[in-house]
């Protein structure tokens, strides 16, 4: 028996010959060969611990895998095989991943930030036969840059302290720990991502804008969150404890001046992918990048609004 396949809930390294990546799979088997399965791409620099809770809330009406790219989590070390860790590498990536699993379309596909980029050119890979629905979690269209020194505005915080994501967040100790664990030693990966990441975008918003509603008639939901919400929290709290200096300070005003603008006419700009797509925005703690994190159930919620519209 294939445990990918069959198995309620199972976790492991796939082969895929030079080297192997790490799977997870939860929820009831597939009831029909038409019936989608979701698959989760996690953003850069995370891996599919981040997601666990997504995936627990998405396994009860759905078949949900997520998995750990090369490099990251229990997949890494990078592979020579996986190199140049380009958008279009990665998918291939991922797309040798499910038939050696033996995952068989349709999918639909969840994508969060930079996943979200990836998830698109898996769509482009593969089209609307094989791709019948999407959830973007907080992507923005083109990566957005930063000040080189916003984290001295955390002053001696962590990221997640100052955001509220370890305030807020639903996973258990035991699975923030095993969280953080994944992404520790990650950085050369992460690097190597970002080196491809504006070409990247570049020829997939290209590409894009030029097949049209390329998802057709499979919907689309776009999570849309904000990231440059958690940058106002981030300044917000530097100007108050006077954290920075106030180059850095006024470097972050500027930039979130024009961020807040284009982050949201960036993420809107997924709509165009389908003609039945619609844009969602979380409230309250749930308004941040990492939404997984601290409402899982809201990013179920849209992935099975998408499931129960595959026809």
């Amino acid at each position: 028996m294939n445990p990918w396949l069959h198995s309620p809930s199972h976790s492991g390294l796939v082969s895929l010959g030079p080297h192997s990546l790490f799977l997870r799979v939860a929820g009831p088997t597939r009831i029909s060969a038409s019936s989608p399965v979701i698959i989760i791409e996690a953003g850069l620099g995370s891996t599919s611990s981040e997601w666990v809770s997504v995936a627990y809330y998405i396994s009860a009406f759905a078949r949900v895998y997520s998995y750990d790219r090369g490099g990251y989590g229990q997949s890494k070390p990078l592979s020579p095989s996986s190199l140049p860790a380009t958008s279009k590498r990665r998918c291939q990536e991922l797309t040798l991943l499910l038939e050696k699993a033996g995952v068989e379309p349709p999918w639909i596909i969840v994508g969060h930030s930079y996943g979200g980029a990836l998830v698109r050119e898996f769509l482009l890979m593969h089209g609307k036969d094989k791709v019948v629905g999407m959830v973007i979690v907080d992507s923005p269209a083109t990566m957005p840059e930063l000040p080189k020194s916003w984290p001295t505005l955390l002053g001696e915080a962590t990221y997640e302290e100052v955001v509220g994501l370890e305030r807020n967040r639903v996973l258990s100790d035991e699975q923030w720990a095993a969280m953080k664990a994944d992404t520790e030693g990650c950085e050369d990966t992460v690097n190597e991502e970002q080196k491809y990441m504006a070409e990247s975008y570049r020829a997939i918003n290209e590409k894009i804008t030029e097949g049209g509603q390329l998802l057709g008639n499979g919907r689309l939901s776009v999570v849309f969150s904000g990231n440059s919400v958690d940058f106002e929290k981030i300044l917000k709290r530097a100007e108050k404890e006077g954290l920075g200096s106030e180059h850095a300070r006024e470097e972050m005003r500027v930039r979130l001046n024009d961020f807040r603008e284009t982050e949201e006419r960036g993420q809107r700009d997924h709509l165009r992918l389908s003609i039945e797509a619609r844009l969602v925005r979380p409230e309250e703690v749930a308004r941040t990048h990492n939404i997984q994190f601290v409402d899982p159930k809201f990013v179920a919620e849209e992935v099975k609004w998408v499931f129960e519209g595959v026809k």
